[in-house]
């Protein structure tokens, strides 16, 4: 379904997350979820499905993103979010200095550090990113 960018917005305020789906090419998409967390917006990338060239250019599209927005807080890329029940947007709203556990890949602009965990599939592609 087509909408205008301010329909959007109109959705991303409603108390429920906004689901869409970003194409990659004709035959693959990533399943995007908008959501409000405190006054802030919550983006969440589903890249279950890809495979790992298409998963490190959709994690290098938003890294890109989120560091050149001045409003971004923070990214992660965590493939245990369903396991641990964690919830990175207290982390990044709050302020805490630690982090639940070190995923795959964390960055902070308040920190200026990017941390990718030694055991992360994103380690290795590294200089993809």
């Amino acid at each position: 379904m087509e909408t205008t960018l301010d329909a959007l917005l109109t959705e991303v305020n409603l108390p429920r997350p906004l689901t869409l789906q970003l194409w990659i090419n004709v035959d693959t998409d990533v399943l995007t979820s908008v959501s409000t967390h405190g006054g802030m917006v919550v983006v969440e990338f589903d890249l279950d499905g890809l495979t790992t060239d298409e998963a490190h250019r959709a994690v290098a599209a938003v890294l890109w993103l989120a560091v050149t927005d001045t409003a971004s807080l923070g990214l992660v890329v965590d493939s245990r979010l369903p396991d641990t029940g964690t919830e990175w947007e207290d982390f990044f709203l709050n302020g805490s200095t630690a982090e639940p556990h070190m995923p795959e890949l964390l960055w902070q602009p308040q920190a200026s550090s990017l941390r990718l965990a030694p055991q992360s599939w994103l380690f290795q592609a590294r200089d993809h990113i």
